[in-house]
Formats: structure tokens, sequence, C-alpha cells
């Protein structure tokens, strides 16, 4: 079936002699109705309309659906399936619940508004001289509507018409077994017992994990009888795709077609972009930075980096002990020009406290790098004391010390900065005699979650998110000298090199 507003239209001006009111018995004519032609009629909707209907009506109905985000589903099954279904079944009850109780709110508000603007164009009455708040609200036939966020609190309500939308509010928090485990709860032991006989309830949301609440109600709540929807934006296979679209073919070309899809993918971390957009989550545990996306933006000597910088800045993963088995320090010396950032140097070893505050200073006296003017030194357990004691330093005023606040997993972080990386926006030196810990720093950070240590990889988490969030794309750099100073030094190097070769490794150079 294929449908538009021309075909509306017309089917209006057959039916409407013989029932004037038959709009009303479908999804779609209803919202095309009383939006006046103003909500999209995508051809998707086409085969979620009826399936919405089917499922909103049937005893004990349960669908999970699972579509990409910012495709016309949130308005379509949050806001006009409940007007619809009230309009239908006035003395019923409908819940809806999302991430938060807030934005939950917002939808119940969106079909309070549609009642008040056009009674009885939209077939929802309230009491007399009642005032519906967004979150609550009553018909006059003793059904209404009320909104809860996930987790939340419903003791006391009973609804013939539940609907869970978007459930999950991020990734950090799909990730989170606290969080899975308290959303799991809730499902079980406050959602569940809401249900009025032969309730139906419909789950719509977009994947982000395996074991997110659509994963686990496929694994753990199998006897219900799920039925399960999932469309992808872009066809993986056209034989079993919902819609019958070729492969390739996005989902609503009409908001983003195959091209903006691609960008999206493209500025996206891989993982990320299978779960939320093509409803595929991976598996955990694989790795985060692939070592190609490096291995295409290495700098090989001082004569390939910028001789403008916007920003030098020394990124620092602090530990406190000296033994062996305790966690590295980190310090990384980073370049920015513009939205690329350039691993200059690093240096990682087992130091106490003492000796972490002396190597940064070194660092910054370092003639290469003298034009630091930012260092970032997370702010958790060690990282305090040696912020507080870099501040008091009179030499180190000059500078800017920033107390990084970590905000979600290590995993989290590090797929929010593997967008720049697989860009190439991110350049390291090519592993070699002058880099030796390359080598050791692309093992980590490409092993990671699966590496022995994380250091390396949260320093470098740590300098791209800051920038990205600050500098997306910034303006032409000032002049610095650091990257001559560089030139020089290796120059140097390599004719001790050379020296060394000619006598054999004899004392020259030492």
């Amino acid at each position: 079936m294929t449908a538009s507003t021309e075909d509306f239209e017309d089917f209006e001006r057959e039916e409407e002699a013989n029932d004037p009111e038959l709009w009303r018995d479908f999804l779609h004519t209803y919202a095309m109705k009383v939006s006046r032609n103003s909500w999209k009629y995508y051809k998707w909707l086409h085969y979620l309309c009826p399936l919405l209907e089917e499922f909103a009506y049937k005893p004990r109905g349960r669908l999970i659906l699972n579509v990409p985000p910012r495709h016309g589903k949130s308005h379509t099954s949050s806001m006009w399936l409940p007007a619809w279904y009230l309009n239908r079944l006035p003395e019923h009850k409908v819940m809806l619940t999302s991430y938060e109780a807030d934005y939950a709110a917002t939808w119940g508000g969106k079909v309070r508004d549609i009642a008040l603007a056009e009674p009885e164009l939209s077939g929802i009455h309230f009491p007399p001289r009642s005032r519906p708040a967004m979150g609550e609200w009553s018909t006059v036939e003793g059904g209404g509507m009320f909104t809860a966020g996930a987790g939340g609190p419903i003791t006391g309500r009973g609804a013939h018409h539940i609907i869970i939308a978007d459930p999950h509010k991020n990734y950090e928090e799909a990730c989170s077994e606290t969080m899975l485990v308290k959303l799991q709860n809730w499902y079980e032991s406050t959602l569940y017992t809401r249900q009025e006989p032969n309730a139906s309830l419909i789950i719509i949301q977009t994947r982000w994990t395996e074991n997110d609440l659509t994963g686990w109600l496929l694994e753990e709540k199998a006897s219900e009888n799920w039925t399960h929807v999932s469309i992808p934006a872009l066809c993986v296979d056209p034989e079993t795709d919902p819609i019958h679209r070729q492969l390739g073919e996005a989902l609503v070309p009409e908001r983003y077609d195959t091209q903006a899809l691609h960008d999206i993918q493209t500025n996206m971390d891989a993982s990320i972009f299978a779960g939320l957009y093509q409803q595929d989550p991976q598996p955990p545990g694989g790795a985060i930075w692939e070592r190609q996306w490096f291995t295409e933006s290495h700098w090989t000597s001082p004569l390939d980096l910028p001789y403008r910088w916007d920003e030098i800045a020394l990124s620092v993963d602090a530990a406190f002990k000296d033994k062996t088995t305790s966690s590295f320090v980190v310090l990384q010396v980073w370049g920015r020009l513009r939205d690329h950032y350039y691993l200059l140097d690093q240096r990682r070893e087992h130091l106490n406290f003492v000796r972490t505050c002396d190597v940064i200073i070194d660092t910054i006296r370092d003639r290469n790098w003298y034009g630091i003017t930012t260092i970032n030194i997370e702010d958790k357990a060690n990282g305090i004391p040696i912020i507080e004691v870099l501040k008091a330093m009179l030499e180190l005023q000059r500078l800017e010390i920033n107390a990084i606040t970590p905000r979600g997993s290590k995993e989290a972080r590090g797929r929010a900065a593997s967008p720049a990386i697989r860009q190439g926006r991110v350049h390291i030196p090519v592993p070699s005699v002058r880099h030796p810990w390359v080598k050791e720093y692309l093992r980590e950070v490409c092993l990671f979650p699966n590496a022995k240590h994380d250091d390396q990889f949260d320093c470098t988490s740590q300098m791209v998110n800051k920038w990205q969030i600050e500098h997306p794309m910034s303006g032409v750099g000032v002049f610095k000298s650091q990257t001559r100073n560089l030139v020089k030094a290796y120059q140097k190097f390599e004719q001790i090199q050379r020296m060394r070769a000619l006598t054999g490794g004899g004392w020259y150079g030492r």
C-alpha cells in the first residue's frame, strides 16, 4: 500500500458520504486529519501504522519495535498513537514511559494539546473545569493518559495500553550494569503489575547494546510471546526487509538519504552506528580503536608537522606508587591545529607523587615544549593533590591547569574519541628509534578494553575529547617555534647515529 496527501483526500471524498467518521478508524488517516496534513506520512509509516493499530487493540498484545532515531517513530508512536487510541476508547487509560519523567511528560503534553486545540475533531474531551497537566490528565469518560520515567514510581495506577518509548537515555546508561538491573527490576516489579486485564504493551526503542531492554526481554521474557520488528536505517537484506527496500536504500530519504547516513556512519563509532542506526548492536569486548586508523595518519619527522599551532598541551594520567604492579604515570605532549591533533611526545613510567610532579616540571622546562600553555589532569584520586601542588608553584602560574572530571565509563569516553581517530584527525609518530614507545602505545590503545593496562588509552581519550568539545573547528593557528626546535634536535640525533655507525658504536654522542 502506498499513500499520500492526495490519496487521503480521494479516500475522504469517496467515503465521507457513507461514513463521515471513517477516518477515525485508522491511525494514519486520524493523524493526517487532526494535524491538517502537517504530519508526514513517510513510506515506512505505511507499514508501522497498521502494526501499531493491531497491537494496541490486541488482547495482551506484545510488540517490540527497533528503529533508528529521528525517522518519525516518536511522533507516530508517542503522540498520535495515544491520541488515536483514546479517540477510539476514551474510557481506557494509556501509560507512556521513557528514560526520564520530564521527557515522557512532554509527550503527554503534546496529546493533551491536540485535545485542547480541537476537542470535536480529536475526539478527546476533558471534564468541565478540569485543568489537565502534561504528565497526567483524564477524559470525561473516565479514561486518560499519564506518563512516568522508566524506573520511576507508578504505584496505584493501572493502564489498558502501555507504551515504553526509548527507555535508555544514552550509550553510557545502556552499558551500565547498575542501570540495566534497575530498569529490569522496575519492569518486573512495577510496570508489569500496572496492567489492566488483557492490557497491550508496545516498546519502541533504538538499540544500544545486546543487553539493553530489547535484548533482555527477548532473552529472558520470551514466554511473553513478543513480536519483534527491527528496521535498519540502511537496508541490509532486501529479502527480509519489512518495507521491501533495495540493498543500501535509506529508510526515510526525505530526511536522511543514503549519503547523509553514510556521513553519520563516518562520524560515529562503528559499533554505536550498528546498534543505534542499524539495530544490530555489536557484542561487547571488541577493540574500540583500530590500528589502521593510526597508520594512515602517522607523522614520520618534524618536517611532517605544522609550523603553526593553535595550542600545545600536556595530558597527564597519574598514579602514586613506584611498584611495577601499580599503574603507570603517562605524560603526553599534544599539539592542535584547527581540528587536527598531534601526539608529539610521551613519557610513561612508574612514579610516585614527588617524581610525578618533578617529571611534569621537567617536561614544561624542556626547550622543545616551552610553548605548553595547558596542563590537563584527571581530578580523581592521585590527580587531585598533584593539581594542588602545581597550582601553588609560582613557576607554573602562567599555565592553565585544568582538572578534568571524567564523564561515563572508559569505554564510553574511548568511543566518543573514535570518530576523530577514524577520520585521520589524530596523528601519532611512526614507530622508530626516535619514538620507541609508539609500538607499545599502539598495542595498548588498539587492544583496549582487553589490554593489561589502559593508562595510555585514558590519556589520549582525555585530550581528544576535550579538544573535540572545545574546538570542533578552529581558526588559523598562531606561529610557534617548537617544531623548528624539534627539527634541529632530530637532525643532531641523525648525525649522532651516523657517527656511531662509522665508529662502531663507540663513545661518540654518549
